[in-house]
């Protein structure tokens, strides 16, 4: 989705920074960095490369700001086509379980490829699988209708310009107001790009890679603390 944040000479600038007062932080910060003013590049440029920058980051990053959870209640059409829809903002699988119906608290740890889990002559891993289908993913044995499963996910945030419902204030991005850092070294990568500063994009590039590498190494760490951490198999390993 495009971010469009108007120049500091059009009339709608005022208002927009008033509403957008955390974002238009960040872009008069990448501005400072770049050291070029709007007639090189224009605030809406500087939107549209934070929007890549950001889309990096949602695919990199495993953290838990950007864990989500998504009940979804089978349908008569989804049960039978079983299929369980997957959110919009998804990126990657954490969990697949059910929480409501027969066999409750199934878990869904095996995945297969989609051609394997529709040929019924193939042996699948276990007796419960699954497999991803467009913006679907359909488990064995199938779902019902009623039943209640659970995607847990990681996800894309709301956009970076996303206004509460009353238009009043920003909505809160992780990315935007708690890790700053990663979204402007993004953000000057694909700047530097655009003015064609080659030894730009390579700084850049490597100080947003190694704020992404950082944060998801902090993560491996908490996860590896408080408790012992054991590794259960689903099969014998011989």
């Amino acid at each position: 989705m495009a971010l469009t944040i108007p120049n500091n000479t059009d009339g709608t600038y005022a208002a927009y920074k008033v509403a957008h007062p955390a974002l238009i932080t960040l872009v008069d910060d990448v501005r400072d960095w770049l050291n070029r003013d709007e007639d090189v590049v224009s605030n809406s440029l500087i939107g549209s490369f934070m929007q890549k920058a950001a889309d990096d980051a949602y695919r990199a990053l495993r953290i838990p700001p950007l864990e989500a959870s998504f009940e979804v209640t089978i349908s008569a059409a989804n049960a039978l086509s079983n299929h369980i829809p997957i959110p919009s903002n998804f990126t990657e699988l954490i969990r697949l379980s059910k929480m409501k119906g027969d066999n409750k608290f199934d878990i869904y740890n095996d995945k297969v490829e989609l051609s394997a889990f529709d040929d019924e002559g193939l042996t699948k891993p276990s007796y419960r699988h699954f497999t991803r289908k467009g913006t679907y993913f359909k488990v064995s044995p199938s779902v019902l209708e009623n039943e209640v499963y659970e995607i847990y996910y990681y996800r894309r945030l709301f956009t970076l310009d996303a206004l509460s419902s009353d238009t009043s204030t920003e909505v809160y991005n992780w990315l935007r107001d708690e890790n700053e850092k990663s979204l402007l070294f993004g953000t000057l990568k694909y700047a530097s790009i655009y003015l064609s500063d080659m030894a730009a994009v390579d700084t850049y590039g490597k100080l947003f890679d190694n704020e992404i590498l950082t944060l998801n190494n902090e993560e491996k760490q908490r996860l590896s603390r408080g408790g012992n951490l054991r590794s259960v198999f689903s099969s014998n390993l011989i």
